[in-house]
């Protein structure tokens, strides 16, 4: 295997003056990346940082990101990614667990969020801003052209990479341990997959603290010597001027992306775009045609989370619905509540192992020991195979409404509510409830201008949806939560309100106030 400093060495040797990265505001060549990288490596050496020390970034999409992720790994530091919605309690947990040394930040919330945070960490020595020197915080710029001999650590594949923090539905985050190996496995397998080269481009606007733009965006990339469209957010009006802009041939993309392109009328742009690929989960099977013909490419659906391993389709060999095919050297099983395997087709929960398989939970041997058994990562997702090996995702097990002894699929019943011509977004959630244990209830946001009955959409379940899965409650409202990746955040949903009815239809009393 390749190290993430061994990739960009050899393309700052080979290939000096290709441009690699791109961004709203600049373009930097392999070479440029180089310089920067060993100059931060060289400071943070020279503000006393060892192999082993952690290092946290609260960075939106933007080149400091990758400087500061490749010079601590340069030097066998770890990387500890904040996510960038997180306000100060949030991100003093993370400090503080994790017992970073240093902090890298976004200049405009020092104020508000990362002084506060700061305060109570006792472990972190210094600061350092993407913006001006100010309070005590030092000016990255200072550092990026420090020159000296940089003290440059060639890692076991088994050291530690960096500590990514998974968004908990209760209680704290977890630190997810990503050794080397965990990086250039899952990026490699990708590479083969969906066949990366040198002449693609990859766009995503999928954050930099979360492992997918990590793995499948960067490390693929230095592994294949593609080149990246780094940009901070994802405006639907200006994505086909985007792809025209750097003449993308792939992008990346979650959630509601693709159906907030659908709606758009269709531009020059869109319809002589240079995109040949897009790549990424949560894509309605019974539109996947309608996108491919639409905009002359080809889906590539996969499954993957933090803690490793994953399915991919790959290019030319795919299925429809399906989230593809184990990743290369992994495997991937669907059990019983007993841990025993289950036949093709029958559903259960999917664990995985391999190369990738990432070494538990930060400061939580508890949590550990839960998730990872005997080898195998049990995810908490549920999903079935085919006899050809292709995994089906049905739900998060936790997901998984339980009424009157039947167990329902939240997510069968989003995607059958998103066929409906006047919805744009669903979440559906489970009610505690004394008859029959968990009640369903959606939270509906209608197309712009229209005012949906919940009665007709309760009629309309009713012609197309086994009777124990129409839902019971309706709310509607004009937006959902969603984390930075477009997934709705169901557990802020839950936890809104005390009465979980307030404001809710109900299809047995109509309405609660």
């Amino acid at each position: 295997m390749y190290h993430i400093n061994q990739l960009l060495d050899y393309h700052a040797n080979h290939t000096p003056n290709k441009e690699y990265l791109y961004t709203s505001s600049k373009a930097l060549t392999y070479q440029d990346l180089y310089e920067r990288v060993n100059a931060l490596a060289f400071s943070f050496n020279l503000l006393g940082v060892t192999k082993g020390d952690r290092v946290a970034l609260y960075l939106r999409n933007k080149p400091e990101f990758l400087y500061t992720w490749l010079a601590l790994n340069r030097i066998g530091a770890i990387m500890v990614p904040v996510n960038t919605s997180l306000l100060k309690k949030e991100v003093s947990f993370i400090l503080n667990d994790s017992e970073v040394v240093g902090l890298v930040g976004e200049e405009d919330v020092i104020k508000d969020v990362l002084d506060p945070a700061v305060s109570e960490c006792q472990s972190i020595r210094f600061t350092i801003t993407t913006g001006v020197s100010i309070n005590g915080w030092i000016s990255m710029d200072s550092l990026l052209f420090k020159t000296g001999r940089v003290v440059y650590e060639i890692p076991d594949e088994n050291d530690l990479a960096a500590i990514l923090y998974t968004s908990g539905t209760t209680g704290n985050p977890k630190g997810v341990m990503c050794p080397h190996r965990y990086y250039f496995y899952l990026a490699n397998s990708t590479v083969e997959a969906v066949k990366f080269t040198e002449t693609d481009r990859l766009l995503t606007y999928l954050p930099l603290f979360h492992m997918n733009a990590q793995i499948l965006t960067v490390t693929a990339s230095l592994i294949s010597g593609s080149s990246i469209v780094l940009l901070d957010r994802f405006q639907p009006n200006l994505f086909w001027q985007e792809v025209d802009k750097y003449k993308a041939t792939v992008f990346y993309y979650l959630g509601s992306i693709l159906p907030s392109l659908l709606k758009l009328p269709v531009s020059g742009e869109e319809k002589h775009n240079t995109l040949r690929l897009a790549v990424g989960a949560q894509a309605d099977p019974k539109k996947i045609e309608e996108y491919e013909n639409r905009w002359s490419l080809e889906m590539i659906e996969l499954f993957g989370m933090t803690e490793g391993a994953g399915t991919i389709n790959r290019v030319g060999n795919r299925k429809i619905g399906s989230c593809g095919k184990t990743f290369e050297n992994h495997e991937i099983m669907i059990v019983d509540d007993s841990g025993s395997p289950q036949l093709p087709l029958e559903s259960g929960e999917i664990i995985f192992t391999g190369p990738s398989l990432t070494l538990g939970y930060w400061n939580n041997t508890e949590e550990t020991k839960k998730a990872y058994r005997n080898g195998w990562m049990y995810s908490g997702d549920i999903g079935y195979m085919d006899a050809d090996g292709y995994l089906f995702f049905l739900d998060r097990k936790k997901d998984i409404i339980r009424r009157n002894g039947e167990n329902i699929s939240s997510a069968e019943i989003e995607q059958v509510l998103l066929t409906h011509p006047e919805i744009m977004e669903v979440a559906a959630t489970p009610i505690l409830d004394d008859h029959c244990g968990e009640e369903i209830k959606v939270f509906i946001v209608t197309k712009p201008g229209l005012h949906l009955q919940p009665e007709k959409i309760i009629e309309w379940c009713e012609s197309i949806m086994a009777k124990y899965k129409i839902p019971r409650y309706i709310e509607f409202r004009e937006s959902l939560p969603k984390t930075a990746t477009q997934k709705i955040q169901k557990s802020l949903l839950k936890n809104e309100n005390n009465d979980f009815l307030l404001n809710t239809w109900d299809r047995r009393n109509k309405i609660t106030e």
